[in-house]
């Protein structure tokens, strides 16, 4: 199975795991699933530290690399395919991160980990 982390669960997962379900932490936590982090999360991410929108108590690489190791997570990249298979989204979520993660998520078959209620209006597997 293929799982893609939305921006809050990957944040969750490295500062406050108790805020995930039991259903995501099991998933985020077992060998059998492939975990992927969008790197439009981790550009996210760099937009609000440095914006100050936005703490963490461990540089963003760090965390990012430590979640690799211990998670198995792996970086997904954003392909011409994902950019231009946005078109294809109906104009629900505003954010357009959170809209690149569902195109990624429909090109790989892949569920996302969130708890965003609008993502999940969208014609893609999400498990909260």
């Amino acid at each position: 199975m293929k799982y893609i982390l939305d921006t809050c669960v990957f944040i969750w997962l490295c500062t406050e795991p108790e805020k995930l379900t039991e259903r995501v932490r099991k998933i985020c936590s077992s060998v059998e699933p492939d975990l992927y982090l969008s790197l439009a999360s981790i550009w996210e991410l760099q937009i609000k530290l440095l914006s100050g929108k936005f703490r963490m108590n461990t540089e963003l690489l760090q965390a990012v690399e430590e979640l690799k190791k211990s998670n198995r997570l792996r970086i997904l990249g954003i392909t011409e395919s994902h950019v231009f298979g946005l078109k294809k989204l109906p104009s629900i979520h505003g954010d357009p991160f959170d809209r690149m993660l569902v195109a990624q998520a429909l090109e790989l078959n892949a569920t996302i980990l969130t708890s965003d209620t609008k993502i999940a209006q969208y014609p893609v597997n999400v498990i909260w």
